[in-house]
């Protein structure tokens, strides 16, 4: 759990976007895994002219841990959350188990620096989040995606995030973003329920989804449970009785080539794939109509 050049220029970017950072809760104690130059170059593109000894006071004064950073950013209380003290958070508790009623409305942001995909107990840990920020408040999600494979219990979609960041539960999405790790393209990636397709990936680097969610008011969270938006919206226009299993995004008319593969004997598509795999290299293949390519400084 930590942050490192990504998840930093995520947390300076949701600065910008006017995040209040004084009351602040981390889901884990949070680790630097950036070193000074790095964190120097992260925080001059927004806008901060530190030393070298500033620098490496944001890096060691905590141990390696980012409470310096947040207090950077606004923080006057940061306290962090831990199933155990092995690395010193300020409050144990197991985010299986819903939280005590006096943490409800508590902060003005919650971070999650990538450990929820640990929590077994997923729906919990998740509404803990949600009724831990106050009303005006901010939820942060960095969480692994693409090619994390075995990291933890979880990893989670863009369709997960803007189906429990809803109106329905009280928040509203800021936006989700997508970006590789050390990779310079950042996307924004759009609803698939407005799109009225699933916001499919296929890279071959580690990916980050970046999640920032505002409250809007407080209500009963998943009182309905969430639903994919695609099946969401077959059933609207399908009868009960003739509901018919949900096809993948529509991609147009098969072209030529899609024919020939089509057409291919079996045992020679799986040498195709490997060339077209070994063609393509390491190129993600960003869906323009769910991914749109942003600045971020």
């Amino acid at each position: 759990m930590g942050l490192d050049g990504n998840t930093t220029r995520f947390l300076l970017y949701a600065k910008r976007r006017g995040v209040d950072f004084s009351s602040t809760a981390t889901v884990g104690r949070q680790f630097f895994y950036l070193d000074a130059p790095a964190l120097k170059t992260v925080l001059q593109d927004f806008g901060y002219t530190l030393s070298e000894a500033q620098i490496m006071g944001l890096l060691l004064r905590n141990e390696g841990y980012t409470e310096p950073l947040f207090q950077l950013l606004g923080g006057c209380e940061i306290r962090s959350f831990d199933a155990s003290t092995y690395e010193g958070a300020s409050d144990v508790h197991d985010f299986n188990l819903p939280i005590p009623e006096e943490l409800c409305n508590r902060f003005s942001a919650v971070v999650d620096g990538g450990s929820l995909e640990h929590v077994f107990n997923l729906p919990v840990a998740i509404r803990n989040c949600m009724q831990m920020v106050r009303v005006g408040g901010h939820f942060l999600g960095m969480s692994p995606a693409n090619n994390w494979f075995g990291h933890g219990f979880y990893q989670l979609s863009p369709e997960f995030f803007f189906r429990v960041f809803s109106r329905q539960n009280g928040f509203e999405m800021v936006c989700a973003l997508v970006c590789e790790l050390g990779g310079e393209d950042w996307f924004e990636v759009l609803d698939p329920a407005i799109v009225q397709g699933r916001a499919a990936l296929i890279n071959a680097r580690e990916t980050y989804l970046l999640t920032l969610a505002r409250k809007v008011e407080t209500v009963s969270i998943f009182s309905t449970h969430p639903q994919q938006g695609d099946y969401v919206e077959q059933w609207r226009k399908t009868a009960p009785q003739v509901l018919r299993p949900v096809p993948p995004p529509a991609a147009g008319q098969p072209g030529l080539s899609g024919k020939l593969r089509k057409a291919l004997p079996a045992p020679l598509k799986v040498p195709v794939r490997l060339w077209r795999a070994l063609r393509a290299g390491n190129r993600p293949q960003f869906d323009s109509r769910f991914f749109k390519k942003v600045t971020i400084p």
